[in-house]
């Protein structure tokens, strides 16, 4: 063999050499165990619920109309303002049934004078009769002269009566207290009676909301009726809660007062309705509301952060880090969720570390560093290199590029 030979084979076994040395250091480098944040599951008294969308109603509404003829001649309301029941609203020119009031007792005044004759003939028409100097025919003319009159005189003082009314009701008055809408006719047009709107008025405290609830809600809460876990809003007052389209949670409370007898066959739901109060005029009608209606009694209950909870094809689950530090799968049933936070119905034990933070990192069955918030809270940062310096040469780094010479 050549001495060329020779050389080739020397530095292929001495790179051979070399790169044996490299490959146990390399083998020993394992990748530390990934680091997590774990929570344990948070025990509180919890109730279950749905939530339903609906709209707010005013428990009165009333168009105001004027309920006599007549020309317009005052508006005595602000638009959109709060009114109480009996609050002047309009005026009516009173002029016309001021003369027709007149009138009217004019006649009665008549009819009464002409009655007080009539009695004076009858009894002269009595005495004469027992004196035979008049014949029954007189007297029984007499006698119904006066009962005519007196069913005249009746007639005529209905007629006051109905004449004080129409001047009574030149004067509109608001019917009930809320909130008036838009003055419609302006002072000197025609208002016909019973006919004309002037304004609308409807009231605000308390409020309703009507809400559809479906049928799959409607059955379960039967079902928990049978297993006296919530009570009939038939037979009891049922608290709800509501919640505008801009207000976080549900900060308005009130009790349902309808329950429609049956489901919309149309839209499978059945119409409710709930009353609350609304001294401060937070709630006004036509607005669109969330309502939170309760589905059990309050009861104990474990919560975990969403930031816990992954789906797959089986349904939810989570990962927890048991003693040994190795992660484990758990399906679970969730429950409500409120807040950021899931009722964990089965599959949790209260005292179990659930990985809340780092799930990407995490398989089963694989080893993790375990933290609390707070323990990752409290770590202190790695300190950054000053500028303008370079970190400290690894040990092995030195040991490489002495190999590397070596080769």
């Amino acid at each position: 063999m050549s001495s060329r030979a020779l050389l080739g084979t020397g530095v292929f076994v001495l790179a051979a050499l070399g790169c044996s040395r490299k490959e146990p250091a390399a083998a020993l480098a394992a990748p530390p165990p990934a680091v997590v944040t774990v929570a344990a599951p948070e025990q509180e008294t919890v109730t279950d619920h749905r939530d339903f969308t609906g709209r707010t109603v005013a428990i009165d509404s009333v168009v105001v109309r004027a309920r006599v003829t007549g020309y317009l001649d005052k508006v005595l309301f602000k638009e959109g303002a709060d009114v109480q029941a009996g609050d002047l609203l309009y005026e009516i020119d009173p002029r016309p049934y001021q003369a027709a009031l007149a009138q009217a007792e004019g006649n009665v005044a008549a009819a009464e004078a002409k009655l007080v004759r009539l009695e004076a003939d009858l009894g002269r028409a009595k005495a004469l009769l027992e004196q035979k100097v008049i014949s029954q025919e007189g007297y029984d003319q007499a006698n119904g002269d006066r009962a005519e009159t007196v069913g005249t005189l009746q007639a005529l003082r209905a007629a006051v009566e109905r004449a004080k009314l129409d001047l009574e009701f030149t004067v509109i008055k608001s019917p009930i207290a809320g909130r008036t809408g838009e003055r419609r006719l302006a002072p000197g047009n025609l208002v016909m009676a019973d006919d004309t709107a002037l304004t609308s008025i409807v009231s605000l405290d308390p409020i309703r909301a009507e809400f559809d609830v479906d049928e799959r809600s409607v059955l379960l809460y039967r079902e928990r009726i049978r297993e006296n876990q919530v009570k009939s809003a038939r037979d009891t007052t049922v608290a709800v809660l509501l919640g505008l389209s801009n207000e976080p949670g549900f900060p308005h409370e009130g009790v349902i007062d309808f329950v429609d007898n049956q489901l919309d066959a149309t839209s499978g739901t059945i119409r409710a309705r709930a009353v609350f109060p609304n001294p401060e005029k937070v709630l006004s009608p036509g607005l669109f509301v969330r309502i939170r209606v309760p589905f059990s009694q309050p009861h104990a209950a474990l919560l975990v952060d969403e930031r816990a909870l992954m789906a797959d094809q089986r349904g939810w689950f989570v990962f927890v880090v048991d003693a040994q530090g190795l992660v484990q799968y758990r399906p679970v049933e969730l429950g409500e969720r409120e807040n950021g936070r899931a009722v964990i119905a089965k599959g949790l034990e209260a005292n179990e570390r659930v990985i809340v933070n780092g799930l990407q990192r995490a398989r089963p069955g694989a080893k993790v560093e375990a933290h609390t918030e707070s323990e990752t809270a409290e770590a202190p940062a790695a300190t950054p290199s000053a500028p303008g310096k370079t970190a400290a040469a690894r040990p092995d780094a030195t040991t490489s590029s002495k190999s590397d010479k070596s080769e």
